[in-house]
């Protein structure tokens, strides 16, 4: 789950009704850099478009040039970066159900509260 030197947008309540899937977060490396990873089951109704606006509205402060692929398999992943991390998106669906799959690395060690 997202804890206190994650990022702002990272967060179970960006998609209102959404349930966790899956969470973690990898070991610091040498240098204290660790990756998190949070999988979305999102609610009924949650359309691809609607997780992709919601996910670029949520970042536009923190990473406001994303980069939008879509897949042959109907997912769009986004990507981006600023100084302090690099993010990996991905909104589709996963067994019949609308997902997000929100990640980021870290490319300097946070600041802790």
């Amino acid at each position: 789950m997202p804890g206190p030197i994650d990022p702002a947008w990272l967060r179970v309540d960006l998609f209102p009704g959404a349930t966790v899937a899956s969470s973690g977060r990898t070991a610091r490396d040498g240098e204290g850099l660790f990756s998190t990873q949070l999988l979305l089951a999102l609610p009924d109704g949650t359309t691809r478009d609607t997780c992709v606006d919601t996910l670029t509205g949520a970042l536009a402060g923190a990473v406001p040039k994303l980069e939008r692929k879509d897949g042959e398999d109907a997912r769009v992943t986004l990507s981006g970066s600023n100084d302090d991390y690099a993010v990996t998106m991905v909104c589709g669906e996963a067994k019949g159900k609308m997902s997000a799959y929100l990640s980021y690395r870290w490319l300097r060690p946070p600041k802790t509260p």
